[in-house]
């Protein structure tokens, strides 16, 4: 009689236990989705960097251009999705654009875009490539040399074996395909720049290394 009661003292403890545990387990859990969920919403967690900086967006869509259509010089047209808080410096942001599905440009994957950090004023855009053997590198800069040409109303490529180089206005635009310091691969390269941009980055740069003195 006494082990009987004594086994179902042992058997209740045991099952409180087990329900104590659970429940502590569950507030645990729930308290965590809630922070999970709020941290997304304020793009960090404890302090720290992003949890995804496209947590809660819908796709964007067609919110992106093509690498020639980049205005140059202007403001960029789409507003920034990030929750980065470290990235306002002198330099502004540089970040990569997908090449739009069917897009004539479509042997590069996407493009960078460096922008200002006052007024998002598009400060160059460059896209790059590497390739196997020179011989598609080479035939790839002449037709993006050429789409270049119409697209600017530029003078066209005189001859196919030198580099696309153009100054124009505010622009300076370069095309060229070459092996880079110590790789055994050539690479394709689209390099547009607004002129006054890049001297407002030097002078920033040079005021910033002054006071550093």
């Amino acid at each position: 009689m006494l082990k009987r009661l004594f086994d179902g003292l042992v058997f209740g403890c045991g099952v409180g236990i087990a329900f104590i545990a659970l429940g502590y387990l569950g507030v645990l859990v729930s308290k965590q989705n809630h922070i999970v969920e709020s941290d997304v919403d304020s793009g960090f967690v404890s302090g720290q960097s992003s949890v995804s900086d496209v947590a809660g967006f819908p796709p964007v869509g067609g919110e992106f251009l093509d690498l020639l259509d980049v205005p140059v010089g202007l403001a960029y047209p789409y507003e920034s999705r990030s929750h980065a808080r470290t990235n306002d410096t002198i330099l502004g942001s540089i970040f990569r654009v997908p090449i739009p599905e069917g897009s004539p440009l479509d042997f590069f994957y996407d493009y960078t875009v460096s922008i200002s950090r006052d007024g998002r004023l598009v400060k160059y855009v460059q896209a790059k490539r590497g390739y196997a053997d020179s011989t598609r590198c080479h035939a790839e800069k002449v037709v993006l040399a050429k789409m270049a040409a119409a697209k600017f109303g530029l003078e066209p490529l005189e001859d196919e074996r030198i580099d696309y180089r153009r100054d124009w206005g505010d622009f300076s635009l370069v095309i060229d395909c070459k092996y880079p310091e110590g790789s055994p691969y050539p690479e394709l390269n689209y390099f547009k720049q607004s002129v006054s941009q890049q001297k407002i980055t030097m002078e920033s740069l040079r005021q910033s290394a002054e006071q550093s003195e």
